[in-house]
Parts: structure tokens; C-alpha cells; sequence
């Protein structure tokens, strides 16, 4: 996996702290100045794209789309096209003799990637 070659953030204008993410007029902001601001109108996709993978998260085992399904609150065939799209994009494991789904270790890639870029960054509720 190919690594960012600074710190520096890409992303355009954002800025750093809070929990919502608003334009700032900046750019090439540090990992500290990263800020959550008022992030506009939910894009349902993508919302219910995260509740998916919150229910595999908090299972304490894989799941058929059925379960993903009835724990998320959607309907069976969003969740099933959920669960394909983040399988083919490596976010979730599918195991074909149990039908079965599971977070991959993606996931994991990623948060050690917030991790080493945004380490300094303070968690909603952390004193910092």
C-alpha cells in the first residue's frame, strides 16, 4: 500500500477539532488542523453504508445478509448490494460455505492510517 509522502492534508479546506466538517478557505492543512463541521445532507448510501458496517463490527460473529439486514434496518436487497459493493472494494469478507459476512482487516489498514496521520488529533469527549 503506497503511503503519503507528507503530512500535509489534500483534501482541500478543512481545518482541525470538533466534530462536524465545514469549508475553511485553507489549504494543505496539517494533520492538526483537521475539523469536523456541519457536513451538509446525509447521503443515504453512504449512511446506510455505515450502518452496515457498524452492525459487522458489533457482532461477535459473521452474519448472513438477512441478519445484516434486520439488525441494520434495512431492506434485504440494500443490504445484500451493501455487502457485495464493501466486498469488492475489500471492507468486508465473505465466506461462501456458511454465507456468511465479516469486517476484513481493511478496515483496520485504514484506522492505523488515521492513527499515524491523525494521532494527535483529540476524540469527541477526550480532554486534550
Amino acid at each position: 500500500m503506497d503511503q503519503p509522502q507528507s503530512a500535509d492534508l489534500t483534501l482541500g479546506s478543512l481545518q482541525a477539532k470538533g466534530t462536524e466538517t465545514e469549508p475553511t478557505g485553507q489549504q494543505g492543512l496539517s494533520a492538526g488542523e483537521f475539523v469536523w463541521r456541519n457536513p451538509g445532507k446525509p447521503v443515504g448510501a453512504v449512511v446506510a453504508a455505515a450502518k452496515v458496517l457498524r452492525v459487522l463490527h458489533g457482532s461477535e460473529r459473521p452474519l448472513n445478509a438477512s441478519e445484516v439486514a434486520r439488525f441494520a434496518g434495512l431492506h434485504r436487497g440494500t443490504a445484500y448490494n451493501i455487502l457485495r459493493t464493501l466486498q469488492a472494494e475489500g471492507f468486508v469478507g465473505y465466506d461462501e460455505a456458511t454465507r456468511s459476512y465479516s469486517l476484513s482487516l481493511h478496515i483496520l489498514e485504514l484506522a492505523y492510517g488515521v492513527w499515524l496521520g491523525f494521532g494527535s488529533l483529540c476524540l469527541e469527549g477526550a480532554q486534550c
